[in-house]
């Protein structure tokens, strides 16, 4: 994209992240009054219906939005713009930001402003419709929504990442297996694991593992990993299969790639998440 002057919508989640919402705001304000575009903001409350929003704008002829976020806020924008060809940008302030990490977009402030008011590259990836719902990162049934539930603002807040890892420790004692009825592109499946994730792309951005398992946000697929480790130290050995590239020898992984539909079902009702929401 060349740097025409343009509209511009920013989407800012006051509450996502450590640094000052109006910060933010007041760097990018300036940094696109340098460049002659054309500003305007919406602060989220929670409480919004943020699709009808961001639609709503669409309609008025923005030509780029801009999610200043975590990946929750990044897909709930990308939601409304769903069936558009308005481009999206991404302002990574959340807590782990995976997205803009599988897009090797700058996590530093100013930088990643600078890749918005100037010149850059646009890039389709892929989504997954979850019930209507477009959601861009990831899906998950077990440990991940039990630690996206438990992990609080204010511990995300004080140690960043830190608190999901410990969460994720947390979960480890007393882990049950569930039964999943899964139907992949057609194919019936039935598995006991502690954890079923779509992944869409990769949660960790090592770029390592982001090869071996083929996790990428624009290969027109998605990756159904079936997680059976049921300890800390199970969990542990199974990390170290994939990194010295054996995840398909390791009992406790295993990986099915998606192209058009997957279905899962469990036999009672557990946590789901996606993007990080419940």
């Amino acid at each position: 994209m060349t740097t025409e002057k343009r509209r511009i919508f920013l989407v800012l989640n006051p509450v996502s992240g450590v640094l000052s919402p109006d910060m933010v705001w007041r760097r990018l304000k300036q940094k696109c009054e340098e460049a002659g575009h054309e500003l305007n903001v919406y602060r989220t409350t929670g409480d919004e219906n943020l699709k009808s929003i961001v639609q709503s704008a669409a309609a008025q002829g923005y030509d780029l939005f801009v999610a200043a976020g975590g990946d929750g806020t990044v897909s709930a924008v990308a939601d409304g713009l769903y069936g558009t060809r308005i481009p999206l940008a991404i302002l990574p302030v959340g807590t782990w930001n995976a997205l803009a990490r599988n897009l090797d977009i700058p996590l530093l402030l100013d930088p990643a402003i600078r890749l918005i008011t100037g010149e850059h590259r646009l890039v389709d990836i892929d989504g997954m419709l979850i019930h209507g719902r477009l959601y861009l990162l990831n899906a998950g049934v077990g440990i991940s929504a039990e630690t996206m539930e438990k992990t609080e603002r204010r511990q995300k807040r004080m140690f960043g990442w830190l608190a999901y890892i410990w969460n994720i420790i947390l979960r480890f004692f007393g882990l049950q297996l569930h039964s999943f009825s899964i139907n992949v592109d057609g194919a019936p499946l039935r598995v006991r694991a502690t954890e079923i994730m779509l992944m869409n792309s990769n949660l960790t951005a090592i770029k390592e593992i982001s090869h071996l398992l083929d996790l990428r946000p624009d290969d027109g697929k998605l990756e159904l990993c079936i997680v059976r480790a049921r300890s800390l130290p199970g969990f542990l050995w199974m990390l170290w299969n994939i990194l010295v590239r054996k995840p398909y020898r390791n009992p406790r992984f295993e990986v099915i790639p998606v192209t058009r539909e997957v279905t899962v079902r469990t036999r009672r009702p557990v946590r789901t998440q996606a993007d990080g929401d419940i």
